[in-house]
C-alpha cells in the first residue's frame, strides 16, 4: 500500500519524540539508540504491507547494537526510544498483516531477542514488559481487524439489499410501463377506424412510453452493473 500523507505526519511526530528524548532523557550509548529508533520510524509509512520486515530490521539492529555494547563493556540497553514506533509497527502487523506475515514478523522479532537473552542474560523485567506490551498491542490490532471485518460485512449486506431494491423497482417500473403501453395499444385499435387523429395521438403515446421504459431500464441496469464500491455507502442512508 502506497504511503499516505498521514503516514509522513506520523513519521514527523515520531521524529519529534525521538529528538526530544535524545535531548532531555538520553540513555547509555545514545548513537545506538538513535540508530535503532530511526530504523523503526523510517519504516512507519510502509507498516500496512511490510511491518513484518520492518520489525525484523528493528529487532536485528537492536540486538546487534546491544551485543556490540556488551562487548565494549556498556551496560544492557533498553531502547526506550523505540517504544512508540515499535508499538505502531506491532499494531499494524496484527491489524493489516496476513497470517503468514504475523508469524514471520513475530519470529523475526523474538528470534534475535532469544539470542540476546541467551548471550547477554540481562535483567528479565524490561524484556517481560516488552513481551507483555507486544501481546496487548497485538490484541488491539486483532480486535480492530475483527471490527473492520464486521463493518465490511455490514456494508456488503446493505449494498446487496440496495441491489435487490433496485431490481424490484426495475420490475415494477417495467410492468407499469408495459401495462400502459397495452392500454394505449387497445385504445389505438379501438379508434383506428373511427378517428384517425386519435389514433395518431395514441401511437405517439405508445412511442413515448416505450422510450421512457427503455431509458429507465438502461439507467437501473447500469446501476446494477456498477462495482459494489460505487454503490451508495451506508453512511448516505
Amino acid at each position: 500500500m502506497k504511503p499516505q500523507r498521514r503516514d509522513w505526519l506520523a513519521v514527523a511526530g515520531m521524529l519529534g519524540l525521538l529528538v526530544g528524548e535524545a535531548i532531555f532523557d538520553p540513555g547509555p550509548w545514545l548513537a545506538g539508540q538513535v540508530l535503532v529508533a530511526s530504523i523503526a520510524v523510517v519504516g512507519i509509512p510502509w507498516r500496512r504491507s511490510l511491518s513484518h520486515l520492518v520489525l525484523g530490521l528493528v529487532s536485528g539492529a537492536g540486538q546487534t547494537v546491544s551485543l556490540v555494547a556488551y562487548l565494549n563493556g556498556v551496560e544492557y540497553l533498553n531502547f526506550g526510544m523505540t517504544t512508540a514506533p515499535l508499538a505502531l509497527l506491532v499494531y499494524a502487523l496484527h491489524r493489516w498483516g496476513t497470517h503468514r506475515q504475523v508469524i514471520l514478523g513475530t519470529t523475526l522479532w523474538l528470534g534475535p531477542l532469544a539470542v540476546r537473552l541467551t548471550i547477554l542474560q540481562p535483567d528479565p523485567d524490561p524484556l517481560t514488559a516488552v513481551l507483555v506490551g507486544w501481546v496487548i498491542v497485538g490484541l488491539l490490532g486483532i480486535a480492530m481487524r475483527y471490527r473492520a471485518s464486521l463493518l465490511d460485512e455490514q456494508r456488503a449486506k446493505v449494498r446487496l439489499a440496495e441491489r435487490h431494491l433496485l431490481a424490484r423497482e426495475l420490475h415494477d417500473t417495467v410492468a407499469h410501463q408495459v401495462s400502459a403501453i397495452v392500454v394505449q395499444a387497445e385504445a389505438a385499435r379501438f379508434v383506428s377506424s373511427q378517428d384517425p387523429e386519435a389514433l395518431s395521438d395514441a401511437l405517439a403515446n405508445i412511442v413515448d412510453l416505450a422510450n421512457e421504459s427503455i431509458a429507465e431500464m438502461r439507467r437501473m441496469v447500469g446501476i446494477l452493473r456498477e462495482e459494489p464500491s460505487r454503490l451508495p455507502s451506508p453512511s448516505n442512508h
